[in-house]
This record gives C-alpha cells, structure tokens and sequence, in this order.
C-alpha cells in the first residue's frame, strides 16, 4: 500500500461557508489543499496549499474568519460546526 492509498478528508461549516480539507493530489509537491466555498452562490471564495492536516485546517479557518472582518474568533465560534473527518481509501 503506497502512502496515498488512505487520504484523509476533512469537511467544516464556518461563518456560512464551507471549508474542504484533504491531501494533495500533487504526490510531488505533498501536503494538504484546502478550499474555501461559498456554496450559496457555488464559488470558491479562497483556498490554499499547507504542510498538514492541522495547518490546512487553520489556515481556512483564518480565511473564514477574514471574510467578517469585524467579528472576533470568540464571536464567530458559535457560528462554526466540528470539523468532519474521515479517510478513504482510493484504489
């Protein structure tokens, strides 16, 4: 079984949009996407390359939270439903 066999997948409504999180499809380059969607109007909004899973994570939260300026984590945190994880195997 080859490193990219499991991928993790991770999936999290913040702020009214939706954050996606996985392993990179570029074997070469490595770490994990991740993309932001505003699925109301279905478009990414942002998204961003990070070295894991937790970094990625981060990262769209951070982007999340820009996207409302004016509100601070600890206002936007009830706003944010638990990340969803999950890994899957592709072959």
């Amino acid at each position: 079984m080859d490193t990219y066999s499991t991928q993790q997948i991770c999936e999290e409504g913040r702020n009214g949009l939706m954050i996606y999180a996985e392993a990179n499809p570029d074997h070469w380059r490595g770490g994990f996407i991740w993309t932001l969607v505003d699925e109301k109007n279905a478009e990414i909004t942002d998204e961003g390359l990070a070295f894991t899973m937790e970094d990625a994570l981060k990262e769209a939260r951070h982007a999340a939270n820009q996207k409302l300026p004016h509100i601070s984590d600890l206002d936007v945190s009830d706003s944010s439903q638990p990340s969803i994880c999950s890994n899957r195997s592709s072959g």
